[in-house]
């Protein structure tokens, strides 16, 4: 028995819709990421490790950013719709 099924809930491992507030927070955020993981060391000469854990962060942040936007503009799956 699962702790949704004591709760009278069902659980589901689906993304939940990306709704817009949630995809603001998720741009700003990552727009931040970027900003200072992703530019910061290598303008203030950070060692090589930070330069290179900063970009590969950065970019895979920016990777998901994309995936989301892609997904919000495009999708016609009724998970990926916004609640009406």
């Amino acid at each position: 028995m699962t702790l949704g099924a004591v709760n009278g809930t069902t659980l589901s491992l689906a993304s939940p819709p990306a709704e817009p507030d949630s995809l603001h927070r998720h741009l700003l955020r990552t727009a931040l990421i970027v900003g200072v993981l992703g530019v910061l060391p290598f303008v203030l000469d950070a060692s090589a490790t930070w330069q290179v854990l900063g970009t590969l962060v950065s970019l895979a942040m920016v990777t998901r950013s994309v995936q989301l936007v892609w997904r919000t503009a495009f999708s016609t799956d009724p998970r990926h719709l916004g609640r009406s």
